[in-house]
Parts: structure tokens; C-alpha cells; sequence
């Protein structure tokens, strides 16, 4: 492995960049650009930190303007003696352009014992394509810009929560069908999730007998929706449901895909 200096750091991400962009290739199934742009971001050392920044990532990294590679390496140079670890990723596959997000960890954000260790050391570079948690198939290829959102990640999302949620936390099995068959109900009733649902006992009672499925176990799907924040209950007396913003969006693209 050669060691990255000062001098060779900007050739370093130049070939680290194309060994990305393979990566990309072969997991991915968008068409990726070889003109690319770059953003920088520092890996923040305290937890809560680091979980704003996944949290806010897209909303972050939206307001940086992004940099031809020499420039960056330059700003990087700049910092070169305080760098332990650097991580490339493809933030946003374009139709003419790849957005490659450099993140880095500073050697001050270490532990001091071990910073006394790792001082002298040469950044270390490695290349990273994030897998989105829905994705059990290993060989299919999936959306480089998963991490962006979209209602397609929504909908993903919301089936893998709801697997997990069964495989975890219910010992009966999970049935997909119940919950297609109830979404089908309950959009019926919302009018395509326009309007409210004012007859929820009756919905859960239509695919109890639909599906030959006890009213309770169909009573768990629907709370699935409601702790989940796809269904809401918004009045008690009377009793009132509404689909929410995440709820129109994912049961729209599933109605229309059908």
C-alpha cells in the first residue's frame, strides 16, 4: 500500500475516486458520470453530532458548492499533518455529473493516548458505496442516490420496517397480503388520502374477512401504520384516522404501481 503525502494526496483521490466510481458501477444500477465535482465534510467525533449530520446530510451538503478535485486536494493539503482517516463517497449520481462527498477525520478528534500513537501516521483512504438497509438481495443492484430519499426509498423503507417489526417483535408470521389488502381498505375510505377515515372498525372488519384473519391481528398491521407515522389518529370523539404526508406519498406510489 503506498503511503499518501502531502505531495501525492491529489493523485491519491484522483485514483482513489476511479476505483469509487467502479465500485458504483458494479453494486449500482444508475449510469455513472466520469466528470465529476467534489464536497468536503468532517466526521464529527461526538455521537450526537454524528447523528445530526447523517440526519441532515442531504439538507448540509445541498448548500456546499461543488469543487473541481485539485481544489479540494488543496483545501485537504492545507490540513494534511491533522488527517487520520479519509473517506470517499458518491453523494449524487447526476446524468453528467458524480458528486463524490471526501469526508475526513481530523487525528485531534482521536483520544489523546492514541493520537500520540497515530501522530506521524499518513492518512489513511478508502472508498465506500453505502447499502440501503431494504437491500437483503446481495447480487441486484439498487439506486446510488438512495440516501438522497424520494418516495421510492420511502416506500422501500416502509416494507422493511414492517418485516423487521414482525420478524422481532410478533410471533406470528408476517403477511404481506394483510397489509396490502388493508392499505387497498383504507385508501378506499380516505378517498385516494383526501379526506379522512371514519369508519376504521369497519375497515379492520372488512379485511378481517377478506383475509381470514383475526380483527386483533389486523388491529397490529394498523398500528404498525399509526407508530410508524403513516396513519394518525387526529380525533377521538369521533373517531377519526388520516393518512400523514409520508403515508399519501408511499401509498400513492404503491396504488400506482398496481
Amino acid at each position: 500500500m503506498k503511503t499518501i503525502t502531502k505531495n501525492t494526496l491529489q493523485q491519491y483521490l484522483k485514483e482513489a475516486t476511479t476505483t469509487l466510481l467502479d465500485m458504483a458501477r458494479n453494486t449500482c444500477w444508475n449510469t455513472i458520470s466520469n466528470h465529476t465535482s467534489f464536497i468536503i465534510s468532517e466526521i464529527p467525533n461526538d455521537v450526537e453530532e454524528l447523528r445530526k449530520m447523517h440526519i441532515e446530510r442531504k439538507k448540509i451538503n445541498d448548500k456546499k458548492i461543488p469543487k473541481p478535485l485539485h481544489q479540494v486536494a488543496t483545501e485537504l493539503e492545507l490540513i494534511y499533518e491533522n488527517l487520520y482517516d479519509i473517506n470517499l463517497y458518491v453523494y449524487k449520481s447526476e446524468k453528467d455529473r458524480t458528486i463524490v462527498e471526501i469526508q475526513y477525520f481530523p487525528k485531534s478528534s482521536l483520544d489523546p493516548e492514541f493520537y500520540k500513537i497515530v501522530k506521524e501516521n499518513a492518512p489513511m483512504v478508502h472508498c465506500k458505496i453505502a447499502t440501503p438497509l431494504y437491500q437483503n438481495d446481495k447480487t441486484k443492484k439498487y439506486d446510488v442516490n438512495w440516501e438522497l430519499g424520494g418516495i421510492k426509498y420511502k416506500s422501500s423503507m416502509f416494507w422493511h420496517r414492517l418485516k423487521f417489526n414482525w420478524k422481532y417483535r410478533k410471533q406470528r408470521k408476517f403477511d404481506p397480503a394483510v397489509m396490502k389488502r388493508l392499505l387497498d381498505e383504507l385508501w378506499l375510505q380516505s378517498d385516494n388520502g383526501s379526506t379522512s377515515i371514519d369508519h376504521i372498525w369497519f375497515s379492520i372488519s372488512e379485511v378481517s374477512k377478506s383475509t381470514n384473519k383475526k380483527r386483533k391481528e389486523v388491529q397490529e398491521y394498523l398500528d404498525f401504520l399509526v407508530n410508524n407515522k403513516y396513519l394518525e389518529m387526529i380525533s377521538e370523539d369521533p373517531l377519526l384516522y388520516s393518512f400523514t404526508k409520508d403515508g399519501i406519498e408511499v401509498i400513492g406510489l404503491k396504488q400506482a404501481n398496481e
